[in-house]
């Protein structure tokens, strides 16, 4: 496991979905990339667990619906 995911894997796990709540805003699912890669920590290169929340129900649907999921 690469060394930057280790402490925010013990807070979230594929499948979860976070909002953003420090420098970066917004909704979006966890998952592993193809390369290990895993997001959006890694496209947003966020590790800091305490940058995140779980994202509520009405969060997750205003983000699906925005982006057509």
């Amino acid at each position: 496991m690469n060394k930057k995911h280790i402490e925010i894997k013990k807070h979230y796990k594929n499948g979860d979905w976070v909002f953003g709540i420090g420098p970066n805003k917004g909704c979006s699912q966890v998952f592993t990339g193809s390369s290990g890669d895993f997001q959006p920590f890694d496209f947003l290169n966020d590790y800091n667990p305490f940058n995140f929340r779980q994202a509520t129900h009405q969060e997750i649907i205003d983000a699906t619906n925005k982006y057509g999921y």
